[in-house]
């Protein structure tokens, strides 16, 4: 064969021509650095709603935005809205992470609605949690504040004299209101503003059936282990763990929130009779409402994020390069992707590659390496090496040659 036609086949192979599939480009875009996507904002958002629905989601932070700036002028001290301003934040909070399918972040707000609810029971009627006692614990909170110092030493020089003046003014401000507090109101006032459990306080105002809700939620604030049934699945025989949304925990959190959310609006109209609290207490229902249409529309969402089959581990690959020169890599054959990665403990026995190295031609496949897979060896990443597309050193994935021997699977 002449040199020409040597280069022409040559050319043939790199385009796939020679394995009897029309040309194509194998050489283009495969160089590239790899950006890592973004898991909450790759999935999307709960846009498959109809129409109408979607519209008031959308609508609802800024409405109750707009109508609690008239309420806060009917309410009777300044606890409630103290009580009424964190509950509007997280009810905000809340409708706008699960709408963007960020259901743990969700779940934490809608724990703290069920707090707020009974919080602000108690500072419209209770006897002993009285709206004095409610602000009183700031002081607490403060002297808290004051003490606490551990990251001091990530400041600057500067920046950490500044601090500890800040931080001693603010002790000295409150050493005397903690200590008239705890006189006031007995030493448990350190550890909770209110006395009572919370569940023997919601049975006061009929709201202990919200409790349960409030317990899941409590879970995933403290870490359980089943708080993680949103992001674990088995799937063939084998624990797959999912980091991104967990969408099972935003459905939850939608319900549970609003529901508390709502009867707070139930509490302002009767405290109030204005219209903005009843506006409120509407909308806030119609999104209660949605709750089986956004349940299922989540249900959709997730199904089409777990895989159907469990992620193929990655394995090592080792690429022989003009020279004799030989470097490993951790192959990620889901991602297709490849890091460079320190030699393996034991070296398996690459002899029977000889052969194959000796005759292979790095030119007809864009000046690739001769890469080998090595199901069983194990290597580590190299750190600070990032993963990079494996169509770089390995044969694009979709060539025939990747079926054909190019790419040898060797067990050690």
């Amino acid at each position: 064969m002449s040199q020409d036609s040597k280069q022409h086949q040559k050319r043939k192979n790199a385009s796939g021509e020679s394995f009897g599939i029309p040309k194509q480009d194998w050489t283009t875009a495969d160089k590239t650095g790899r950006e890592i996507p973004d898991m909450f904002t790759a999935v999307g958002k709960l846009d498959g709603l109809p129409e109408a629905m979607l519209n008031e989601v959308l609508d609802f932070p800024s409405a109750v935005s707009h109508l609690v700036g008239s309420i806060y002028s009917e309410l009777e001290n300044h606890a409630q809205k103290l009580i009424l301003t964190a509950a509007v934040n997280d009810i905000v909070s809340l409708v706008t992470r699960a709408y963007a399918l960020d259901g743990r972040s969700a779940a934490y707000s809608a724990r703290a609605l069920f707090e707020h609810l009974i919080n602000f029971h108690d500072v419209c009627d209770s006897t002993v949690n009285t709206p004095d006692r409610y602000t009183d614990h700031k002081y607490i909170t403060q002297k808290r504040v004051a003490e606490h110092r551990g990251a001091l030493e990530l400041l600057s020089t500067r920046e950490q004299t500044r601090e500890r003046k800040r931080l001693d003014k603010l002790a000295e401000s409150t050493r005397y209101r903690a200590g008239v507090a705890l006189d006031t109101y007995g030493n448990k006032f350190s550890r909770q503003w209110a006395q009572g459990s919370l569940f023997d306080r919601a049975k006061l105002y009929d709201a202990e059936d919200g409790y349960d809700g409030y317990r899941i939620l409590s879970s995933v604030i403290h870490g359980s282990s089943g708080a993680m049934s949103g992001v674990t699945r088995i799937i063939d025989g084998r624990h797959v763990h999912r980091t991104g949304p967990d969408l099972e925990l935003a459905s939850l959190a939608w319900i549970e929130g609003l529901t508390a959310f709502y009867r707070i609006t139930e509490v302002l109209v009767d405290r109030t009779g204005l219209w903005e609290a009843e506006e409120l207490r509407e909308r806030t229902g119609n999104l209660v409402f949605f709750w089986s249409e956004v349940r299922a529309e989540l249900r959709r969402i997730d199904e089409r994020l777990w895989p159907t089959r469990a992620p193929r581990e990655a394995v090592a690959v080792v690429a022989f390069y003009p020279g004799g020169r030989r470097r490993w890599y951790l192959y990620n054959p889901d991602e297709e992707t490849l890091t460079l990665a320190g030699p393996p403990a034991v070296e398996p026995d690459l002899s029977g590659l000889a052969e194959v190295v000796s005759t292979y031609s790095p030119e007809e496949f864009n000046g690739r390496p001769l890469t080998a897979v090595h199901i069983g060896v194990k290597v580590r990443p190299i750190r600070g090496q990032r993963p990079f597309p494996a169509s770089s050193i390995m044969v694009p994935e979709g060539h025939p040659s990747r079926n054909a021997g190019s790419i040898k699977r060797l067990r050690p």
